[in-house]
């Protein structure tokens, strides 16, 4: 199902804000805003997925998840969330300059 292509990518957002830490120094607290801004657009969408249907019992795994929801949100995705906001702010501020 969807839930280890999740932990993946969450391992693999992690990792590679780690790298691009490392190799942008300067970009650290760019990605320490992007990380925790990102969370709550996603929670939101996904609420708003979650009154539309029942997106996480169709699209889930029930039993490969953590068990932990904030209204009824999986924590991974906002654990993706948080990893991509990271990843993808420093990635956008150092190519766009």
């Amino acid at each position: 199902m969807r839930t280890k292509p999740l932990y993946n990518a969450i391992m693999a957002f992690a990792a590679g804000a780690v790298v691009l830490a490392f190799l942008c120094r300067g970009l650290v607290p760019l990605m320490l805003t992007s990380a925790p801004s990102s969370r709550p657009y996603i929670f939101l969408l996904f609420l708003a997925l979650l009154f539309l249907s029942e997106l996480v019992h169709r699209f889930y795994d029930i039993r490969n998840l953590l068990g932990i929801c904030i209204l009824r949100v999986p924590i991974e995705e906002l654990l993706l969330a948080a990893t991509g906001g990271a990843i993808w702010g420093m990635a956008y501020e150092s190519v766009q300059g």
